[in-house]
């Protein structure tokens, strides 16, 4: 690096992360602070640096991974050309394919369905992709463009699923006897799928098309090959496959059909979030909130009688109790939410329950429950968490809302009360995007002074960097850079 460029560049913040990034002598954390170092300069439009970054990195798989990140940037931003070098350049097949798969999918995305196609056709594994392109085709109308591209993929999964999404388009546009005759040909494919789990999944989905083109017999008949081939897969796919189909049944409306599938399921916490989730759809419709409720309480029963056999049966009981306790939030339970996140006893998912209890509280208007459970936190880094989401969440609803930023100053005594100075930046930082939001730039400002001052606390380089770097997307999303005194700051933490 030339002396003239440190001159240039020495007091701008992400040139500061990059000098302590250079002091970091484990290869594993100077990997994983140059990959992020890289996407940042790529998130500026740097792409020179960006790949300059990238090409320090040591292990050759995360190397790869960030180009083929940054080329994905590049195309997005107009650079097409260098973004297709930079993805060339690449030795790993499964970064290129990833990458090309990207910039193929956005220009279908934007309408440009022949340069989609052109990129695709350069892929050696490239039936996903194709798949993709036809369905935005189809929602695009052009349905010709669709069927034809359909008929050039050469996996019967891949032809099965282009095919389903083909017909939901025609569902849409009130065509529903094209769509039955897509449906058909791609049940026809179906029989091709040599995996059980991947045959089930594909037959599931077609017989939600099937039920909403009107054809309910067909739907069924589909919907029970789809579970015999799911009771077939192996136990790693069989009960995930199983908790598909019960949710599309729920989404048709066909609550005991969706229960009856649930019971099939072996595994308690796979059955247990089913059942959450067909709870979670079943209140959406009117009327059956009570239905819905008693659903959660069966997931919530089954949880509570289950005896974990091993320490990882048992973080899955403390996740899944977790997540019935939200859902009870969700459904304006606050007590028995209450109740289900008091059982989790795990302290990480325990405290992950309670701030989701807190932000439902929020949603529902009941802002004094909402900050009686975050006080309620134990955990100091959670707490802060909740108090960050809940300022944010009142404040998106009203900008001057004043228990809004009155609670983001309570987030930011507890910050201040945190011991380690890296999370006490972290959480400065993150309270500075939240006044940021508002437009409130003046405590931006100095919040984000204050994360600075604390970065001078920090002793590992690693720690250091990684605080820097939410300091950096701090400025950005404020749209804003550092003035004089935070440069002379950057300086005094980045000199080495």
């Amino acid at each position: 690096m030339s002396e003239t460029f440190e001159e240039d560049e020495s007091e701008d913040i992400l040139s500061a992360v990059l000098r302590v990034t250079e002091t970091v002598k484990n290869a594993d954390s100077y990997d994983e602070l140059a990959s992020a170092l890289a996407l940042r300069y790529a998130a500026r439009e740097d792409f020179d640096r960006a790949v300059e970054v990238a090409d320090t990195i040591n292990d050759p798989y995360t190397q790869e991974k960030t180009i083929a990140d940054i080329a994905v940037k590049s195309a997005a931003a107009g650079h097409e050309e260098g973004a297709l070098e930079l993805v060339d350049s690449l030795e790993d097949f499964s970064h290129q394919t990833t990458a090309l798969s990207q910039l193929a999918v956005a220009h279908a995305a934007a309408g440009d369905f022949a340069r989609a196609v052109e990129l695709a056709s350069g892929m050696e594994d490239n039936s996903s992709t194709l798949a993709e392109i036809a369905a935005q085709c189809a929602t695009a109308g052009d349905f010709e463009r669709a069927l034809e591209i359909t008929e050039t993929l050469d996996l019967p999964l891949y032809r099965a699923l282009a095919l389903s999404r083909i017909a939901d388009s025609y569902i849409k546009a009130g065509r529903t006897d094209e769509a039955t005759e897509l449906l058909a040909q791609a049940r026809d494919e179906t029989l091709e799928i040599d995996t059980d789990d991947e045959r089930a999944s594909t037959r599931a989905e077609i017989a939600l098309r099937l039920a909403e083109a009107g054809q309910a017999e067909q739907s069924a008949e589909v919907f029970a090959q789809a579970i015999e081939d799911a009771e077939l897969a192996e136990d790693a796919y069989r009960e995930i496959t199983l908790a598909q189909i019960a949710v599309s049944h729920a989404r048709l409306k066909q609550y005991d059909r969706a229960v009856a599938v649930t019971e099939k399921i072996n595994d308690v916490y796979v059955a247990a979030d089913t059942l959450a989730t067909l709870a979670t759809i079943e209140r959406a419709e009117e009327g059956r909130e009570a239905d819905a409720l008693q659903l959660l309480g069966d997931a919530y029963e089954l949880l509570s009688e289950d005896e974990p056999e091993d320490q990882k049966e048992e973080l899955q009981r403390w996740r899944a109790l977790a997540t019935v306790a939200v859902r009870y939030a969700e459904f304006g339970e606050h007590a028995q939410a209450l109740k289900a996140a008091e059982s989790v006893g795990s302290v990480n998912d325990k405290s992950r329950a309670l701030v989701g209890i807190a932000l439902r509280s929020a949603e529902a208007g009941d802002a004094d429950a909402a900050l009686q459970t975050a006080r309620a936190i134990d955990d100091n880094n959670y707490r802060v968490n909740a108090f960050l989401q809940l300022s944010r969440a009142l404040i998106s609803t009203d900008a001057t809302s004043e228990a809004g930023f009155t609670t983001l100053l309570e987030a930011i005594r507890h910050i201040e009360q945190l011991e380690r100075p890296v999370e006490r930046v972290f959480g400065l930082a993150a309270a500075a995007n939240i006044y940021a939001e508002a437009g409130r730039k003046e405590q931006t400002t100095r919040l984000l002074l204050q994360a600075l001052t604390e970065c001078k606390l920090i002793n590992g380089e690693f720690e250091k960097a990684s605080a820097l770097l939410s300091i950096a997307d701090a400025y950005a999303k404020a749209g804003d850079e550092p003035d004089e005194k935070a440069k002379e700051m950057l300086w005094e933490i980045s000199a080495v």
